[in-house]
């Protein structure tokens, strides 16, 4: 997983606008967020550079201490219990939002 998408959107940058201040081009910002091959260490050099982080910051897993937890005890359940889960997770989605004018 990275973060280059993360800490570019923290910014309201654009991806031509991360571009320019990495003095590369648009297509290899996109493959680095996609996580695609072929970006070079120049091009992530540049990108951490841009976005004042230390290269192993885009590459960190942007997930709070809360979703890790939760994705790991999900991911050691059983697939039944899964998707016992998952079906409650939808409920909830599915769910009207409150009216936050009404007490």
């Amino acid at each position: 997983m990275n973060n280059v998408a993360n800490l570019r959107a923290a910014r309201k940058l654009k991806q031509n606008q991360l571009a320019e201040l990495a003095d590369v081009a648009q297509p290899p910002i996109s493959r680095l967020e996609n996580g695609d091959e072929g970006v070079t260490l120049k091009v992530v050099n540049r990108v951490a550079t841009a976005l004042n982080v230390p290269v192993w910051e885009l590459f960190a897993d942007p997930r709070t201490e809360a979703e890790r937890l939760l994705l790991d005890v999900f991911r050691r359940l059983p697939p039944d219990r899964q998707a016992g889960w998952i079906d409650l997770a939808q409920s909830v989605l599915d769910q009207p939002e409150p009216d936050q004018g009404k007490p």
